[in-house]
């Protein structure tokens, strides 16, 4: 399956160039952005790639439910076991953020047709969560792909289903995005970490801008730290980190100041297009691939 991101990765590259594109990347950080705002109980479960992957899990392995197979239906052990096979999170973790999304109401507690077996369903509020989500890669994508109007195809249930299904089975065949872009997994990984790097592109008012780089950012880690619920000391560790990579340059006198390095810039911006070219391929070229229950083999 990576030979299908290969073939992704140069029109990647080249959609950065296209003049719409820094609208495009508003359009999906400031998404993003908002959907991740004050999630601080979260965090310290799993990271916000954890998080992203096991709420899509359940969703997917939902949509392959058949009241009347009892291998079919969503379980914390069926998660937990996919999540274990694949390295997103412990179990016991993995545990903790399926029970509270289902205290939150994102998941309830349905029984199957064998009243021995009861089985957890996305809500609506869940489902809306992701609605946003591809609702605003897909505006993103209209902004530099106008002809198509993916966000009224999107829109369609039956072709929402098919691209879910789609980008599940690439998931489960071995494709994850990030993979390919491992400066912004670096913050992916960490705890709050996506939500810092937002932030920080928000200080330097970097969304709505056409790419410019080495921007300088007076950034106070103290209040950072009130607005994300982040610790100073996670922030400065991770920071750290992406200065040792080139990232970022960090100079401590006479106040802590960030400049954001091209480096940084660039890496986003290939991952933000790589994420909108990969979504505008399913529904151009993809739509119409055979996608069979990968559960006919049971996680128990």
């Amino acid at each position: 399956m990576k030979l299908v991101s290969d073939q992704l990765l140069p029109r990647a590259k080249t959609l950065v160039s296209h003049p719409n594109f820094h609208k495009a990347r508003a359009i999906y950080s400031e998404t993003i952005y908002k959907m991740h705002k004050g999630a601080p109980i979260a965090r310290f479960l799993v990271n916000e790639t954890a998080r992203a992957l096991i709420s899509n899990i359940c969703i997917y392995v939902d949509s392959y439910f058949d009241i009347e197979d009892v291998r079919s239906g969503l379980t914390i052990c069926k998660v937990q076991n996919i999540c274990a096979e694949r390295g997103v999170a412990s179990r016991g973790r993995v545990f903790a953020f399926v029970k509270m999304l289902e205290f939150s109401g994102y998941l309830e507690s349905s029984a199957a047709a064998d009243k021995r077996y009861k089985f957890l369903r996305p809500t609506l509020k869940l489902r809306s969560y992701r609605s946003e989500l591809m609702g605003g890669i897909y505006a993103a994508i209209d902004e530099i792909m106008p002809k198509r109007d993916y966000a009224r195809l999107g829109a369609d249930p039956d072709i929402d289903l098919r691209v879910m299904r789609i980008a599940g089975h690439d998931y489960f065949s071995g494709i994850l995005l990030l993979d390919w872009h491992k400066d912004i997994l670096m913050f992916a990984d960490r705890d709050g970490g996506y939500q810092l790097l937002l932030e920080l592109f928000r200080e330097a008012k970097l969304f709505g801008k056409p790419h410019e780089f080495c921007q300088h950012i007076k950034a106070s880690l103290l209040n950072l730290s009130i607005k994300l619920g982040l610790s100073r000391s996670h922030m400065r560790k991770l920071l750290n980190d992406a200065a040792s990579t080139g990232l970022v340059t960090i100079n401590n006198r006479p106040t802590y100041k960030l400049t954001l390095n091209s480096l940084l810039v660039e890496a986003f911006d290939e991952h933000v297009a790589l994420l909108l070219t990969y979504y505008a391929d399913i529904i151009d070229n993809r739509l119409n691939e055979s996608c069979l229950d990968p559960f006919s083999r049971p996680y128990r």
